[in-house]
């Protein structure tokens, strides 16, 4: 199981504790006791450095077609687009419309219906291997309803399996934890559930302790994010005539990077690191020598951009004399310092008159000579 931790609505600072409830909720003739073990509670971070997570809606059930691409299993349940009717309408959680799951009879465990996802972003993730898929966070919302007099108990597990059945990895559940209707959000790394990439769906299982009358849940917003959606892209990739690769991405000049291969998206080495940012473009060629048949790449900032320096050796460069008011009208040329000693004049070094500064400007040192 896996709990988000930005979907804790405490002061994890504080001293409270996160205290797991275990809700056994399960039926046999004669009960001698159960063994639960618990292991290996552990903080796994699937954020990347430098990324910027983003959100892919896969069904926000927006629109009547929406709802009936659902495949239905039983047919104890009708569908429906349920309208925002305000601004503080619990049931609706992204957009202005969920789906409103409707009841006609008492809660049992089955199987009611499958949300298929061919045509989404999953045909991407299911065909990646599982460990690939932990940069990606499957998300539910689930309304859960008021509870109300025809209930003989306040439980209503929902339960979450692969498109193509099963109940191994990915068969997840959670419960209703109030009377009031509440937004209980389901959460998973795409790593924890079996994928079939011809049906990468999800399968809607529940149970609940409504009576006869029925009941009415909703679901939103099922959706997907990516935690390592870097805004570093390599844009362009060529090959070189001898052989080379030139790689280009959009980069920043207070940015260091860092290039990185790998045949499987799994691990990487690095080609190579400490590569200068130039403002807006960066373009490096590097031998990238034996490679395996299909090699990936991926560029990554690899720090802060190392201090500027500049000897003038190579002559100016790109640097320029301007004043306050635009172009300067004096002519400046690199060149040795000159000191008078007498009626001598010795260089005092191969030092330039101009000293750099972060922002690239310059600053003329002015050294009386006597």
């Amino acid at each position: 199981m896996t709990i988000p931790i930005d979907l804790i609505d405490h002061d994890l600072l504080s001293e409270d504790r996160i205290t797991p409830r275990i809700l056994h909720n399960f039926g046999v003739a004669e009960f001698n006791g159960l063994e639960i073990y618990i292991d290996n509670i552990r903080l796994v971070d699937t954020y990347t450095e430098g990324a910027v997570p983003a959100t892919t809606v896969l069904k926000g059930f927006e629109k009547e077609d929406e709802m009936n691409e659902i495949i239905p299993i039983t047919e104890r349940y009708d569908l429906a687009l349920h309208k925002k009717s305000e601004p503080g309408d619990v049931a609706v959680t992204e957009g202005e419309n969920s789906l409103a799951i409707t009841f006609a009879g008492a809660g049992a465990w089955k199987q009611d219906f499958t949300i298929p996802l061919a045509g989404t972003l999953m045909d991407s993730i299911a065909a990646l291997p599982p460990g690939a898929r932990q940069r990606y966070t499957l998300r539910l919302d689930v309304i859960f309803g008021e509870v109300d007099e025809s209930w003989n108990g306040v439980w209503l597990n929902f339960n979450i399996r692969p498109g193509a059945g099963g109940t191994s990895l990915g068969n997840y559940s959670m419960s209703r934890v109030q009377d009031e209707a509440h937004v209980r959000t389901y959460s998973l790394t795409m790593d924890q559930i079996e994928l079939g990439t011809d049906d990468p769906g999800i399968r809607l299982v529940n149970q609940a302790a409504w009576g006869d009358a029925g009941h009415t849940f909703h679901v939103d917003n099922l959706r997907i994010i990516d935690t390592d959606n870097s805004p570093l892209k390599i844009s362009d990739l060529k090959v070189t005539p001898e052989g080379d690769f030139a790689f280009t991405w959009k980069s920043s000049d207070a940015q260091a990077y860092a290039l990185d291969a790998s045949a499987d998206l799994l691990e990487w080495s690095p080609l190579v690191t400490g590569i200068a940012g130039f403002p807006g473009e960066t373009t490096y060629q590097a031998d990238i020598g034996a490679r395996e048949a299909r090699q990936f790449y991926r560029v990554r900032v690899a720090g802060a951009a190392p201090p500027l320096s500049e000897d003038f050796e190579s002559g100016l460069g790109s640097w320029r004399s301007v004043t306050k008011a635009g172009p300067g009208t004096t002519e400046w040329e690199v060149g040795a310092l000159p000191i008078r000693r007498g009626r001598r004049t010795v260089p005092l070094s191969r030092e330039p008159i101009w000293m750099p500064i972060m922002s690239r400007a310059l600053m003329l040192v002015c050294c009386p000579l006597k």
